[in-house]
């Protein structure tokens, strides 16, 4: 991980997206405000489909624990992981 957002560069960014810097600072404050952000919508796609699999897997009758709890426990329970 530390390879990939060491090759990360506001530059890099700006290029691939053939975008000026200045609307890259308009929109982030850094490159690590970025990847931050990068990160926390990856991690919440994945908590959706994840909690979406769990409620499909209820809905189709699979038995699990975490399944007798309410989605949104579930949910505030997955994202506290």
């Amino acid at each position: 991980m530390n390879a990939v957002r060491a090759q990360v560069t506001v530059d890099s960014v700006t290029q691939r997206l053939k975008a000026p810097k200045g609307s890259f600072y308009h929109r982030f404050a850094s490159r690590d405000a970025l990847l931050g952000e990068l990160r926390l919508k990856t991690v919440l796609a994945y908590q959706e489909g994840f909690v979406a699999a769990i409620e499909a897997g209820a809905r189709c009758g699979a038995s699990h624990p975490a399944l007798g709890a309410p989605a949104s426990g579930r949910r505030a329970a997955i994202a506290a992981l």
